[in-house]
């Protein structure tokens, strides 16, 4: 088992960063990080990893241990026994994001975080990757969009757990569809980071993979203000 941890080489490299987990450097991997963001380590881990079990999280995110919540402010970092017991009853391990307007509208309303790219051009891609979909056929468009027009969540960051066998089939779909779109489509720097984090889950459900929802834990960039720990 490893779990690759996704950052730049100026990012603090958090001290859980140990045991099954392994600092992955995005400035490091193949795919250029200002397209693909976080996805450059997920494609680093389906081409690389011999790993039977592998996940992918960020610097400042980690998987919460779903079992050790306690009514104080402290959270746990998901660990290995606990992991391999979640494996046993569920195919994948990923983590949602409330909203509070319907997935559908959000996706398509929503700024996406205007501080790094306009989020006109975010939505914009969403909804032209949605069409490239329903044009490729390989994902029940019709029945992933009018579920998405219930629900009030979604699988966020691009954050997986999973079997090595169950990511690389995620990846053998995935990598080849966004180069193809990008052929036809310019693409503002790290959407596709976004296009993903709104298709993984969907690719999962739709290909009927258990998913377990796991919390995670964020914490500010220089961890000063973390008040969590680690178990393991």
């Amino acid at each position: 088992m490893k779990i690759y941890v996704a950052g730049g080489k100026n990012n603090v490299k958090s001290k859980f960063i140990t045991g099954i987990r392994e600092y992955a450097c995005v400035d490091e991997c193949i795919l250029d990080n200002k397209v693909y963001c976080e996805l450059a380590v997920l494609h680093k881990i389906w081409k690389s990893s011999n790993e039977d079990i592998v996940g992918l999280e960020h610097y400042r995110r980690f998987f919460a241990n779903p079992y050790k919540l306690s009514n104080t402010s402290k959270q746990y970092v998901l660990n290995e026994s606990t992991i391999h017991d979640i494996l046993d009853y569920s195919d994948v391990i990923l983590t949602s994001n409330p909203i509070k307007k319907d997935l559908l509208t959000y996706k398509y309303t929503e700024p996406h975080n205007p501080l790094i790219v306009s989020g006109p051009k975010i939505k914009d891609a969403l909804r032209d990757w949605d069409n490239f979909l329903k044009k490729d056929g390989t994902l029940d468009m019709s029945k992933i969009l009018s579920r998405q027009k219930k629900s009030y969540k979604y699988f966020s960051c691009n954050m997986v757990i999973c079997k090595k066998d169950v990511l690389d089939r995620y990846c053998e779909w995935l990598f080849p569809r966004l180069e193809l779109f990008a052929q036809t489509h310019k693409i503002p720097n790290r959407v596709y980071g976004y296009l993903s984090e709104y298709t993984m889950g969907e690719w999962m459900i739709e290909n009927s993979y258990k998913i377990f929802d796991a919390p995670k834990i964020r914490f500010t960039k220089d961890l000063s203000k973390c008040d969590w720990t680690s178990s393991h």
